[in-house]
């Protein structure tokens, strides 16, 4: 079970079965806030500092696993979810109403909407 520690630039997995913490990864962006989690992928919007990471091969651990952070327009990304297809991230800026759509083969804001 991942989760993200939002004062900490950080995600962690939680081993139900071990009772335990078994990692933590450190994202280097403020705010991390919410997760999705889509097979070996993970993304997550990080509140502070507007953008949005996408750690690839999560699975394997901090060692390996890496990281892109895209910037989004719009104030305080929150929302996150993967378009059914999965080949799209939609995030929700909470500080404008907005919403931004990222390409996930090509890791770029592909379409943006605000109602401010």
């Amino acid at each position: 079970m991942y989760f993200t520690i939002e004062g900490y630039k950080s995600i962690g997995r939680y081993d139900p079965a071990a009772d335990a913490i078994d990692r933590t990864m450190g994202i280097g962006e403020d705010g991390t806030h919410l997760l999705v989690l889509d097979r070996n992928t993970m993304f997550m919007p990080n509140t502070r500092s507007n953008t949005v990471t996408i750690v690839d091969n999560v699975e394997a651990g901090p060692a390996t696993a890496r990281t892109v952070d895209i910037p989004v327009p719009g104030e305080t990304p929150e929302g996150i979810d993967l378009s059914p297809d999965g080949r799209e991230i939609w995030t929700a800026t909470r500080g404008d109403g907005g919403v931004s759509v990222i390409d996930v083969r090509t890791r770029e804001v592909v379409q943006t909407w605000a109602w401010a």
